[in-house]
């Protein structure tokens, strides 16, 4: 079975950090209150112990503690431990490499560039609310607007066959189109507005409870789009450590959460240098797991 490659070890990862940089930068220049934050605000390193102490420490040790338990439960083969022990040089550069690019990915670039779709999304949502009809459907209560919207996509579905029938003329094929345009219209207007619903009433109160509240001000604080954005982008952040396992996936979202707390308070210099320490530590125990296994063998 192919090792997965971690993305920061791939071209691909750079180019596309550079092309939503290039996105971010151009949208925050033209258009600068798009963003709630200036374009390189959270580039500093700060510290503050009494902050520090303030943040579940536990949350932070969840990844080294599972490694030290799964090296002392499990045995690996001793091909496996030599890989570890022949590539610990290699791990440790990837480590460093993962901690600031993806500090810079997830905790900036990613964050703001969300922003600005979730920003999109509000502009063309307030837009279709102006328009009466629509306003009109969507002031309904929530059963009334589930059965119109059965009705009208099946009224979409039958508009979309006459549209692409070419049995029938160009009147009705083009009635037809019309139609459909307007149920496309409808739809849209429905599902932006399950977005915002989606992350205001159920996201953002669910983040915030299963982090105890340390990332209110961060949820909370700002308009609904940056809670999403970053609840988002962290979601994002443990997608890419899938090939880790579901537990992996857990360790990522926990301590990518933990990440945006430290940028927020310290600085995104101060995240990368935690990020890297963190994956760092990792490395170690495995490695030091697998040369006591290979002296025992």
């Amino acid at each position: 079975m192919k090792k997965a490659v971690p993305a920061v070890n791939t071209s691909e990862f750079y180019v596309g950090l550079f092309i939503v940089f290039l996105i971010v930068a151009t949208v925050k220049y033209f258009f600068p209150t798009s963003i709630p934050f200036e374009l390189f605000e959270f580039f500093k390193f700060s510290f503050n112990w009494e902050a520090l102490l303030g943040i579940p420490w536990m949350l932070l040790l969840f990844g080294p503690v599972l490694s030290l338990v799964v090296s002392i439960l499990t045995k690996n083969s001793r091909s496996e431990n030599w890989q570890i022990k022949d590539g610990f040089d290699h791990d440790i550069w990837t480590s460093i490499k993962a901690g600031i690019f993806e500090e810079i990915s997830y905790r900036w670039l990613t964050f703001y560039f969300l922003i600005i779709a979730f920003s999109i999304r509000d502009v063309i949502f307030t837009w279709l609310m102006s328009i009466s009809w629509i306003s009109a459907i969507l002031s309904l209560p929530w059963w009334a607007i589930v059965c119109i919207l059965l009705v009208v996509n099946v009224i979409g579905l039958i508009s979309y066959v006459v549209a692409t029938d070419k049995s029938t003329g160009c009147l009705i094929s083009t009635i037809g189109g019309i139609v459909l345009v307007f149920v496309i219209i409808i739809d849209l207007t429905v599902a932006l507005g399950l977005v915002k619903w989606w992350y205001t009433d159920l996201m953002l109160p669910l983040i915030n409870f299963i982090t105890l509240g340390k990332m209110n001000p961060q949820l909370f604080g700002y308009s609904w789009m940056v809670g999403a954005a970053l609840v988002s982008s962290n979601w994002d952040f443990g997608k890419g450590h899938l090939y880790q396992g579901p537990v992996g996936w857990l360790n990522s979202w926990i301590f990518g959460m933990l990440m945006f707390w430290f940028t927020f308070h310290f600085g995104l210099l101060f995240a990368m240098l935690i990020h890297a320490i963190y994956d760092i530590v990792i490395h170690v125990i495995r490695y030091v797991d697998a040369n006591l296994e290979l002296i025992a063998s």
